[in-house]
């Protein structure tokens, strides 16, 4: 029985590999035994190596998304001043959220907050508890204009708001260690090099997802294009190099290299 043909992702990582490393890069994993990597790298003048293709997906996340696809992604809510976006966790109730934000953001605007985080712990009052009760990351608002609404949902996983490139060593360390499936099936293969092509979405890490773009988020610091991370990542026992592969482009790290532009 022929193998399944690669997704879309897994055939997007071949053809950024293939062209960045000038060799062919094949599907690997044709289900012949479990546990194959996804792709294969066929070095002409050296032992060839694998790849395995992951995506940053925090698992409640596409539920979520579902959620909100069928109660709405906003609320519009007429005693409310500002608008308000909030980024809730992925475990987040959708239907509690929209039923007690419009009373506590409106004690936040009458309390002069325009920004609610319920961490430090120490810091809590009785605003960010209830934020924190219902499984908040924050709440910021900005002046309201004409037909924009009260309250908007902005979900998606953030170690950082800032845009910093060196976000991406610390974000691949991050999704392999939650994906130790990844290392486990790389450092069984019997081969001398071993990468991780990890794709940043949507349902992941946004600042990562943000970060891997051409041009900079507003309000973040300017930088050129084709600036680069400066730290190396720390990697699992298995995985010898990685690709951090977003919206607009993918870069690379070698160990006796560091990193560089792939796309």
């Amino acid at each position: 029985m022929p193998a399944p043909p690669l997704s879309p992702i897994e055939q997007h990582a071949r053809e950024v590999i293939a062209r960045l490393l000038d060799v062919p890069v094949v599907q690997h994993d044709d289900q012949s035994a479990p546990g194959l990597p996804d792709l294969r790298i066929e070095y002409p003048d050296r032992p060839h190596a694998v790849a395995e293709v992951v995506c940053d997906v925090d698992q409640p996340r596409p539920k979520q998304r579902a959620a909100l696809n069928s109660r709405g992604w906003s609320i519009d809510d007429p005693s409310l001043t500002r608008s308000w976006a909030i980024e809730p966790e992925p475990d987040a109730d959708i239907r509690q959220l929209r039923k007690d934000l419009p009373r506590i953001l409106k004690s936040a605007e009458q309390a002069g907050r325009t920004l609610i985080q319920p961490l430090p712990w120490s810091q809590l009052d009785k605003i960010a508890y209830e934020l924190h009760r219902l499984r908040l990351v924050r709440a910021h608002s900005f002046p309201r204009s004409a037909g924009a609404p009260a309250v908007w949902f902005a979900p998606g996983r953030s170690y950082s708001w800032d845009g910093d490139l060196d976000l991406i060593p610390t974000w691949c360390a991050a999704v392999l260690a939650a994906q130790v499936d990844v290392s486990e099936k790389l450092a069984n293969a019997p081969f001398a090099e071993r990468h991780a092509f990890l794709v940043a979405t949507t349902d992941g890490d946004l600042t990562a997802y943000r970060t891997l773009t051409k041009r900079p988020h507003p309000g973040w610091p300017d930088r050129p294009p084709e600036a680069l991370p400066t730290t190396a990542p720390v990697l699992p026992t298995g995985v010898d190099c990685v690709w951090a592969c977003g919206p607009e482009r993918v870069v690379v790290w070698f160990p006796d290299r560091g990193w560089s532009n792939a796309a």
